[in-house]
């Protein structure tokens, strides 16, 4: 019989179930370097805490990673110092409290509600799949102004870009799949960013064009 090792680092490991391989990282070695990725991981709170704030020694990397190959380069995690702060800024405008509380009601509440009372009309669920996933991709793709796209897409748009931050081995079918979705995604919201480049309107998408930048300069 086989015993299965899932404490080891492994890509595997870390997409299934990463907590025993924290917790012997941070028994065994609380600072390692991870070859696939390209970065090393640190996994005691006092060391996390002293390379976040630290910047002037800890800045993230900019070497390959799979998540610059998902996401592009430079991106709010590869970033720090004004430049981070400014597209922080084009965020933060739409996500602080003050501003969720103001649409909460019209678009999370209902989306959560909908979801819950099909759970207790079953009486089980997987509460991943079907309550977490779809409320958080549904209320995410409507604050983006996404509404007229469904929650499969949403929802195969995430799990496609989640496996490419996840590519460590640099499958190409994973590449392709990823690719794909970025020229579906890229498909819909370049009109909405051209119009809210020429013309703000207050969304979060405008936000982001904007936010954080001088009068008259945009992202």
């Amino acid at each position: 019989m086989t015993v299965i090792d899932r404490s080891a680092l492994t890509p595997e490991n870390l997409f299934a179930d990463p907590y025993p391989v924290w917790e012997r990282l941070r028994r065994e070695a609380p600072v390692h370097f991870f070859p696939l990725s390209h970065e090393y991981l640190i996994t005691r709170w006092d060391d996390c805490w002293t390379a976040g704030k630290t910047t002037d020694v800890f800045v993230p990397s900019g070497s390959y990673k799979p998540l610059a190959r998902t996401m592009g380069q430079p991106n709010i995690l590869s970033m720090w110092g004004p430049d981070h702060l400014s597209l922080r800024e084009g965020l933060n405008e739409s996500l602080r409290p003050s501003a969720v509380e103001s649409y909460i009601e019209r678009l999370a509440r209902p989306v959560a509600r909908r979801y819950v009372e099909a759970v207790l009309r079953r009486g089980e669920a997987d509460l991943t799949t079907e309550l977490f996933e779809p409320i958080s991709v549904r209320v995410i793709g409507s604050v983006l102004g996404l509404d007229e796209v469904d929650n499969a897409t949403l929802t195969r748009w995430f799990h496609a870009l989640n496996r490419g931050c996840q590519n460590v081995h640099d499958d190409p079918a994973v590449w392709s799949i990823v690719d794909g979705v970025k020229q579906e995604i890229d498909e819909l919201l370049r009109p909405l960013i051209e119009r809210v480049t020429r013309k703000p309107d207050g969304s979060l998408v405008s936000h982001m064009v904007h936010g954080g930048l001088p009068e008259g300069q945009t992202r």
